[in-house]
C-alpha cells in the first residue's frame, strides 16, 4: 500500500496518544511492552535490536505514559532486508513503514489509526512525500487502518515459503528469515 503525503493526512478517530519518534530512551519501555503483550516475544525483541542496530526510524504511541503501540520505518539510506527481497527501495523523499503493533488491550479503540496518522503527519513535516507498506492480504485490520489514512493498493507480490528454508519472491529464491517475514 502507498500513502501519498502531498495531500493532507486525514484526522484520526481519537486524539489521546502522544506520538514520539522512537529513541534510545524508549528501548526499555519497548522491551517491557513486548514481554507483556507479544506472543512471539523472542522474535520481537530481536527485531527491536535489529531496528536500533540498523538505525531505522520509528514512532511510539503513549497513553498516559504507557506504550500502547509502535511502528518502524526505513528510508532510502537504510539497509532493510525487504528492499532486496521485494526488489524495492524508496526514493529519497519516501519511506517504507513496517512493524505496526498495537497491544491487544488497546485495539479497536482508534489508537492504531491515531498512531499511523500522527506518524504520517510527522514524516510529512520532515519532507517525506510517500510512505509504502507491505501488508499481507489477510491482515484486514492493518489494511483498514492504512486505508483510513489515505493509503491505496499499489500492487501485489506473490511470496511462497518452501520448507521454512527458502522463499520465492520477485522471480527468485531468497533465504527464509523468519525475523523479517
Amino acid at each position: 500500500m502507498v500513502t501519498d503525503l502531498t495531500a493532507p493526512v486525514p484526522p484520526g478517530i481519537t486524539d489521546s496518544l502522544v506520538v514520539l519518534p522512537i529513541g534510545v530512551e524508549h528501548r526499555a519501555g519497548l522491551e517491557a511492552h513486548i514481554r507483556q503483550y507479544h506472543s512471539d516475544t523472542a522474535q520481537s525483541l530481536v527485531m527491536v535490536d535489529e531496528c536500533f542496530r540498523r538505525g531505522f526510524g520509528g514512532y511510539v504511541g503513549l497513553l498516559d505514559g504507557e506504550i500502547v503501540g509502535y511502528r518502524w520505518w526505513a528510508g532510502h539510506e537504510h539497509d532493510h532486508p525487504h528492499f532486496d527481497f521485494y526488489a524495492f527501495r524508496p526514493a529519497g523523499d519516501e519511506v517504507y513503514a513496517f512493524g505496526l503493533y498495537v497491544a491487544r488491550p488497546f485495539r479497536v479503540r482508534g489508537y492504531a489509526v491515531e498512531l499511523v496518522g500522527k506518524m504520517l503527519r510527522q514524516l510529512q513535516a520532515q519532507g517525506i512525500r510517500r510512505v509504502y507498506a507491505l501488508i499481507q492480504q489477510d491482515n484486514l485490520p492493518s489494511i483498514k487502518v492504512q486505508s483510513q489514512m489515505g493509503a491505496r493498493e499499489a500492487g501485489r507480490r506473490r511470496v511462497v515459503v518452501l520448507f521454512n528454508l527458502v522463499v520465492w519472491s520477485g522471480g527468485r529464491f531468497h533465504r527464509h528469515d523468519s525475523q523479517w517475514m
